[in-house]
Formats: structure tokens, C-alpha cells, sequence
């Protein structure tokens, strides 16, 4: 692989990264992240990011859609459950060195806990488009409904991408 692919996809893990913490604080929880599943949304992104001909680098919207699209479908996060490690520990009769204070903070029945690919998604897409210079301040409601409308319903990723540059503001608008 040459340096200029590794450095972009150096530069897309640490956009994940990020979007990852975002969501371990927006959600109270620890998220696990399969980086293999990632290359291969990024592979599969890059592959639309050159399909118009004429065009050799596409906007930084259809960049950021093409990848939560692919974020979302290929689901490389999932939340890590210390609960989970603990009942295993002790279905096998063994102990865990886990403090109950711990255990407690655990909130198995957050219902976010299912939109975690399609909120760092969301992150992710965001954090690139403002890394850009693009300001977004899409309303708190859209941005909900835009992570649920990623788990439920169909999407292509050039749909992503429009939503996204609907959120944008553009150049002269009002704050």
C-alpha cells in the first residue's frame, strides 16, 4: 500500500476514533471497535468516490455519505458489556475483579445502545464535513432522525450524501 492511501486511512481511523468516543459519551457505555470491518467499509466507500467521470476528487459531502452509508450497513462497532463478561466469568464458577461500582454504572437497557453504528456514523460524517471548514448546525430532532432513518430504512449513500449538504449552511446564511 502506498503512504498517501495509509495516511488517508490513517486520517478516517482517527475520524472514527473520535466519533467513537463522541458516542461512548453520548450513550454511557464502552464501545468496541472491529477494525478489519471498517477497512472494508472505507474499501467499499472508495470505490463510488471515483465514479463520475470527469470528476477526480468528489466533494467532501459525498465522501462523508459514502462512508456513513457504509459505516452503517457493515456495523463495525458494538457495545462492550461488562455484564456480559461477568455472567460468563461466574456461569464457569469463576470470579471477576470488577468493583459493583462499576457493574452499576452499566446501563444494559440504554435504547441507543441499538443505534451505535448509525450514531458514529453520523459522528464521523460530521466530524469530516466540519474538518473541511463546512459549518453545520443541523436542529437536534433531524439529526435524530436521520440516525434512526439509517437503522430502519433504505438509503443509498448519494441519499446520505444530500442529507448531509441539506445540513450544511451555506456560504451568507444567517447564523
Amino acid at each position: 500500500m502506498d503512504d498517501g492511501r495509509q495516511d488517508e486511512n490513517e486520517a478516517f481511523f482517527l475520524f472514527l476514533d473520535k466519533a467513537r468516543r463522541e458516542a461512548e459519551q453520548q450513550l454511557s457505555c464502552s464501545i468496541l471497535h472491529d477494525r478489519q470491518i471498517s477497512q472494508e467499509a472505507l474499501i467499499h466507500a472508495g470505490r463510488s468516490f471515483g465514479s463520475i467521470p470527469g470528476i477526480d476528487n468528489p466533494n467532501h459531502f459525498k465522501i462523508a455519505g459514502h462512508l456513513a452509508f457504509w459505516i452503517r450497513k457493515l456495523k463495525p462497532f458494538r457495545i462492550f458489556r461488562l455484564s456480559t463478561v461477568v455472567a460468563h466469568l461466574e456461569k464457569r464458577g469463576l470470579s471477576h475483579p470488577f468493583p459493583e461500582a462499576m457493574l452499576k454504572q452499566e446501563n444494559p437497557d440504554n435504547p441507543n445502545a441499538l443505534f451505535v453504528n448509525e450514531i458514529i456514523a453520523v459522528n464521523a460524517a460530521f466530524g469530516f464535513i466540519c474538518a473541511t471548514g463546512t459549518l453545520l448546525r443541523p436542529k437536534p430532532e433531524l439529526v435524530q432522525d436521520l440516525i434512526v432513518s439509517l437503522r430502519y430504512n433504505s438509503f443509498s449513500p448519494h441519499a446520505v450524501r444530500i442529507i448531509l449538504e441539506g445540513m450544511a449552511e451555506t456560504p451568507g446564511a444567517s447564523p
